[in-house]
C-alpha cells in the first residue's frame, strides 16, 4: 500500500479527478480502475498509488483505442489522452513509469501488445537520449552556444520580443531539435532506429546551417567551426547563391558515415522539406537553382515554421498516445519533473556500462559469461552507444568493400568446375528468399512499423553481399581439404545455403542496429534455429577480425539464446537426432569430451572444430589448420609431458639457424568417446552449462564439491530426462533447479528467492525465465504455465526426487560417483616474440594470436601446436635460415647497448644467433630434459 495519506477513497477521488481532466471516456475509466483494484487485492502496490493509478489509465487507453475510435475512419493509435500530461497529473518521470509499468504488466496480465509497446517506448527513449546528448554538442560546435534555457518559448515562458526580431541562437537550437524530431516522426524507418536516426540529425544541422548562412546570419554561426565557407570571415566574404553543405565535416569530426547521411538527406528529407513547403507547412524563399530550399530562419518566416513544425509534432505525439521529445528542451527543474534526473541521464561519461536508463541495454549488452568468440575485454571501454553503432557498419562495409551482390570471377570459376553448374539454382534460392525478407522487412505489425523498400533494398544488397564472400570461402575451405570432390555437396545444399544467408542478414540487420531483432530473420525465412546455430562459428571465423566486437558479440548472445531454449522446443531437429538414440540416456560430457582437452581447443571454440566444424555437420567432413589461404586441415600430433605438467612438441635450434619440432605420428586417443553432430552440440550445450552453473554457484558461495554434485544432478537430468524437463523449457531452470534441491539435501539454506535474486545478475537473465515456466501441455494444446517454484514442485521433483536423495548427508557417499566438469585450463600467456628479424613469432595459442597475431595476414604461414602438419615446418624453416635482409634502418644489437645508423650486413643470422633466439632456446632445452627426467 502507498503511503498512509492514499485511503482507498482518497485514490479513488484522485482518479476520477484525473479521467475528468484528461476527458476519458468512460469505457476506458471503468476498465482502468477494475484493473487497478484486483492488481491491489493480488499484490501488493508499494509506494506512491498515483503511479499505478498512471499504469492502469495508460494500459487501459492503449486496450481501449480500438473501441473507442472503431469505424471513425481516424488513424489513432490511441485514445487521444495525451500521455505526458497524463505523467503529469499522477506526478510520476518518464523514467519511473518505464520502470513501473513493467512490473504492472507483469502484476495486471496486461498481454503481450503492452509488453512490445513498453519496449518500444523504452527504445524510442534511449535514442532520443542518446542523440540528444550528442546534439548538444554538435550544435555548439557549429553554432553559437545557446544563452538562455531551450524550449522557454514553447512553453511561453519567455517575454515577448517585437515582432519579425531575428532568432536567437537559443531559438535556433529549440528549431533544429524540432524540425529534427517532428521528420524523424514521419519517416518510420527511423523513429528507433539509432544509426538512421543519428544521420538525420546530421542532416537537419547541414540544413540548418546551409540556411543561416544564405540568411548572412554571422551572428549565429561558431566562427571556430571547421567547416565554414571559404573568407566566411573576412570582410570582402560573399554571400553564396547556395546553401553549402557541411555533411562531410560533421561525419568526420563527429562519428558519421557520409553516404549514409547524403543517402537519408536525398531519398528522405529533401522530399519531406519540399512536401512541407508545397503544403505551405514551411515558409520561406523559391528554390535555388540547384534545387534547395532557404528562408527558414528570416524573422517574417521563422516564428511561424516554429509554430508548424511544432504543431506537426503535437499531432504525432496524439495520435500515438507516445512522450513527447521536445521535453529535453525542458529546464532543468520541468525535465527533471516529466522525464527523470538529468544529472542522472547526462552528467555521466560515455562509458556506455555507465549508462543505467531505460532502453540503453538495446544498445550495449553485458559480455556472454561464455565469451569464447570474444577474446580479450575491450580495449577503449570509454565507447559511447553512437560510436559503437557507425563501428559496426562501417567495419561491415570496409570488409566487403570492393564486393557485390553476386558471385566473384574466383566463385564463377569454381561453378564452372562442378559437373552441373550451381549458378542458377542458388541465384533462385537467394531471390527467393531476398523477396521474403523485403516483404518482412516493408510489413507494418504491432511490434515493428512497417520499413520503406529502399532500407530493405539496402540491408538485402549487403546481406547478399555478405552471402556470397562467405560462401566462396567456405567453398575454398571444402576445395583445399577434399579437392573439387566436396563443393557439389556444399553447393548444392538449400539448408546450408540458407542457414548461411540468415546468419549474413542478422549481421547486417545487428549493425544497423534495427528493430528487427532475433529471431526475427529466423521467421522471415522460416528457418530452425537449431541449423542457424551450426553455421554461426563458421561466420565468427571468417569475421571475427574484421565484424565490430559488439556484432560479434550479438552472435554470441544468439548462440546461447539457441542453446539454452531455442533448441529445446518441441519442433527441433535436435529431437530426431535424441530419437535415434533409440531410448538410451544423451551422452555425458565426459563421453562427448575430447579426449587431450588441455583447454586450448576451449579458447577458440569449446564445439571442438578439429573433430568437425558446422557448417560441414549440415553435410558432412572436419576440418582445423588454417593454412596461407584460409582454408583449414584436420591433423594430429603427438606431444610430450613436461614436468610442469603441460604438454610440449620438442623443439631444437641447430646452429644453422633451423628451428625443429620433433613429433611421431599418434592417432590414440585422439577422438572423443561419441562423435558426430549431436556429440558436437553437446560439447558446446555443456560448456554453456557449466560456465552459468559455476556463476550462479560462486554468487551464492557454495563450495567446490557443492558444484561437483550440482553438476551431477543437472547433467542426470539433461541425460535422462531431456523429454520430460527440457523440452519447452529453458537450461536455465533446470540449472536453479538443480541448485536448489542439492542445497536442500544437503542442509544448505538457499531460498528460491535468494537463487533467482543472484540469478538476475547474470548477463542473461530474463524475468520470464523464472514466472512463466511450462508446467504441462493440455489435450487441446495450450499450456499451462507458473513460476519456477511451481515448477519444481509439480514437476521437477517428480523426476529427479530418487536421484537428488543421493547427495544427502545421510547417504553412502560411495553410492554416487560426480562428473567432471567441463574446466578449460588455460595455458600460462607468454609474450610474443620475434625470431631472428625475420617476420616469425612465437606465443602461446590464445584467442588473441588467432586474431591478432601478425602472422594471420594472408600470405603468410601459421603454426599452431596440436595442429599444423609437418610441411608448414618446413617451410618455416626455410624462412628462418635465409638471411635476414637489412634495409638501412636503425637496428639495434640485443647482444649489447650499441646501436648503429647503418645496416650490419657482415654478420650473418647463422654465425651469430640473437638474444631472443638464445633465450628460447635455454628454456626449451630446460623443458626437454625435466620432460625426460
Amino acid at each position: 500500500m502507498g503511503t498512509t495519506e492514499q485511503t482507498d477513497e482518497w485514490a479513488r477521488n484522485f482518479y476520477n479527478d484525473v479521467c475528468s481532466n484528461l476527458n476519458m471516456d468512460q469505457i476506458a475509466a471503468e476498465e482502468a480502475w477494475s484493473s487497478y483494484s484486483s492488481t491491489k487485492i493480488n499484490f501488493t502496490l508499494e509506494g506512491d498509488q498515483r503511479h499505478w493509478l498512471c499504469c492502469a489509465l495508460y494500459a487501459a487507453c492503449r486496450r481501449s483505442r480500438g473501441a473507442s475510435i472503431a469505424g471513425s475512419g481516424s488513424e489513432f493509435e490511441s485514445n487521444g489522452v495525451p500521455f505526458m500530461r497524463l505523467l503529469k497529473l499522477c506526478n510520476i518521470s518518464l523514467v519511473q513509469f518505464l520502470e513501473k509499468a513493467k512490473k504492472w504488466s507483469d502484476m495486471a496480465n496486461v498481454g503481450a501488445e503492452f509488453k512490445d509497446r513498453l519496449n518500444q517506448m523504452e527504445r524510442k527513449f534511449a535514442v532520443s537520449m542518446v542523440i540528444y546528448k550528442k546534439y548538444r554538442l554538435i550544435y555548439t560546435d557549429i553554432f553559437m552556444k545557446p544563452e538562455a534555457p531551450a524550449n522557454e518559448n514553447q512553453k511561453g515562458s519567455r517575454p515577448r520580443k517585437p515582432k519579425n526580431a531575428p532568432c536567437t541562437p537559443a531559438q535556433v537550437f529549440d528549431f533544429t531539435w524540432t524540425l529534427f524530431v517532428s521528420s524523424k516522426s514521419e519517416i518510420p524507418d527511423i523513429l528507433d532506429d539509432l544509426v538512421n536516426s543519428y544521420h538525420l540529425l546530421l542532416v537537419c544541422l547541414n540544413f540548418v546551417f546551409g540556411n543561416s548562412i544564405l540568411a548572412d546570419r554571422r551572428d549565429l554561426i561558431n566562427p571556430q567551426f571547421m567547416g565554414l565557407p571559404h573568407n566566411f570571415l573576412k570582410t570582402d566574404y560573399e554571400v553564396p547563391d547556395e546553401p553549402p553543405s557541411i555533411l562531410s565535416e560533421l561525419c568526420r569530426s563527429h562519428d558519421g558515415i557520409l553516404h549514409e547521411a547524403e543517402g537519408i538527406q536525398s531519398y528522405w528529407f529533401n522530399k519531406l522539406i519540399e512536401k512541407h513547403f508545397e503544403k505551405e507547412i514551411l515558409r520561406g524563399n523559391a528554390p535555388t537553382d540547384g534545387g534547395a530550399r532557404s528562408g527558414l530562419l528570416e524573422p517574417t518566416s521563422f516564428e511561424a515554421n516554429f509554430k508548424a513544425v511544432n504543431k506537426a509534432y503535437e499531432d504525432f505525439v496524439l495520435n500515438k498516445g507516445d512522450f513527447d521529445e521536445r521535453a529535453f528542451l525542458s529546464s532543468e527543474e520541468e525535465f527533471t519533473l516529466e522525464v527523470g534526473s538529468p544529472t542522472k541521464l547526462f552528467e555521466v561519461n560515455d562509458c556506455m556500462q555507465n549508462w543505467r536508463i531505460p532502453g540503453m541495454s538495446s544498445f550495449t549488452k553485458m559480455t556472454p559469461l561464455t565469451g569464447h568468440y570474444l577474446g580479450k575485454t575491450e580495449t577503449n571501454p570509454r565507447v559511447s552507444p553512437i560510436s559503437t553503432a557507425i563501428e559496426a557498419v562501417i567495419k561491415l562495409q570496409a570488409m566487403l568493400k570492393g564486393r557485390e551482390a553476386k558471385p566473384s570471377a574466383t566463385l564463377n570459376k569454381i561453378y564452372d568446375g562442378c559437373p552441373t553448374n550451381p549458378q542458377a539454382a542458388i541465384e533462385k534460392r537467394i531471390s527467393k528468399m531476398g523477396e521474403h525478407f523485403i516483404t518482412a522487412y516493408t510489413r507494418q505489425t504491432k511490434e515493428i512499423p512497417g520499413s520503406h523498400i529502399e532500407f530493405a533494398k539496402k540491408r538485402l544488397q549487403l546481406g547478399t553481399t555478405l552471402f556470397y564472400m562467405l560462401l566462396e570461402q567456405t567453398t575454398l575451405d571444402e576445395q583445399q581439404k577434399k579437392g573439387n570432390g566436396g563443393i557439389p555437396a556444399l553447393l548444392e545444399n538449400d539448408l546450408c545455403q540458407k542457414a548461411l544467408f540468415a546468419v549474413c542478414l542478422e549481421v547486417v540487420l545487428f549493425s544497423y542496429n534495427s528493430q528487427r531483432k532475433f529471431p526475427w530473420i529466423l521467421d522471415t525465412l522460416d528457418l530452425e534455429p537449431y541449423y542457424f546455430y551450426k553455421v554461426i562459428e563458421v561466420v565468427v571465423i571468417a569475421t571475427l577480425d574484421k565484424l565490430s566486437r559488439g556484432t560479434i558479440k550479438n552472435l554470441q548472445f544468439i548462440e546461447e539464446q539457441i542453446l539454452e531454449s531455442f533448441v529445446w522446443n518441441r519442433s527441433s531437429p535436435l529431437w530426431k537426432a535424441i530419437d535415434a538414440l533409440k531410448g538410451s540416456p544423451l551422452p555425458t560430457y565426459e563421453e562427448v569430451k575430447l579426449p587431450d582437452d588441455d583447454g586450448i581447443q576451449a579458447l577458440l571454440s569449446p564445439a571442438g572444430s578439429n573433430l568437425g566444424s558446422p557448417i560441414r555437420n549440415l553435410i558432412s567432413g572436419q576440418s582445423l589448420l588454417t593454412t596461407s589461404t584460409g582454408a583449414r586441415v584436420a591433423i594430429n600430433i603427438a606431444t610430450v609431458q613436461g614436468g610442469d605438467g603441460q604438454r610440449y612438441i620438442p623443439i631444437s635450434v641447430q646452429s644453422g639457424g633451423n628451428v625443429i619440432i620433433q613429433g611421431q605420428s599418434s592417432r590414440d586417443g585422439s577422438k572423443p568417446k561419441v562423435t558426430g553432430a549431436l556429440a558436437m552440440f553437446l560439447r558446446k550445450f555443456y560448456y554453456l552449462a557449466s560456465t552459468r552453473l559455476k556463476a550462479l554457484c560462486k554468487m551464492l558461495n557454495l563450495g567446490e564439491e557443492d558444484v561437483k554434485k550440482i553438476w551431477t544432478n543437472l547433467e542426470f537430468s539433461i541425460t535422462h530426462h531431456s523429454y520430460s524437463l527440457l523440452r519447452d523449457r529453458h537450461l536455465d531452470q533446470l540449472i536453479m533447479c538443480a541448485i536448489y534441491v542439492v542445497c536442500k539435501v544437503t542442509s544448505q539454506n538457499r531460498e528460491f528467492r535468494t537463487i533467482m535474486h543472484h540469478y538476475r545478475d547474470l548477463p542473461q537473465s530474463a524475468s520470464h525465465v523464472y514466472r512463466k515456466v511450462l508446467l504441462r501441455r493440455r489435450e487441446d494444446g495450450s499450456e499451462e504455465r507458473g513460476d519456477l517454484i511451481i515448477f519444481y514442485n509439480n514437476v521437477y521433483v517428480q523426476h529427479m526426487r530418487n536421484f537428488s536423495v543421493k547427495f544427502s548427508d545421510s547417504a553412502n557417499p560411495d553410492s554416487l560417483l560426480l562428473s567432471p566438469l567441463p574446466t578449460p585450463k588455460i595455458a600460462p600467456m607468454s609474450p610474443k616474440v620475434q625470431i631472428n628479424g625475420n617476420k616469425i613469432y612465437i606465443s602461446t595459442l590464445d584467442r588473441s594470436s588467432l586474431v591478432d597475431s601478425p602472422i594471420k595476414a594472408p600470405g603468410t604461414l601459421q603454426y599452431l601446436f596440436s595442429r599444423s602438419p609437418n610441411d608448414t615446418l618446413r617451410q618455416i624453416n626455410k624462412l628462418v635460415s635465409s638471411p635476414v635482409p637489412m634495409l638501412g634502418k636503425r637496428t639495434i644489437n640485443l647482444d649489447d647497448t650499441e646501436t648503429t645508423e647503418e645496416a650490419n650486413t657482415d654478420v650473418s643470422p647463422a654465425k651469430k644467433p640473437t638474444a631472443v633466439v638464445r633465450k628460447i632456446q635455454h628454456i626449451l632445452d630446460e623443458r626437454l630434459s625435466k620432460s625426460q627426467e
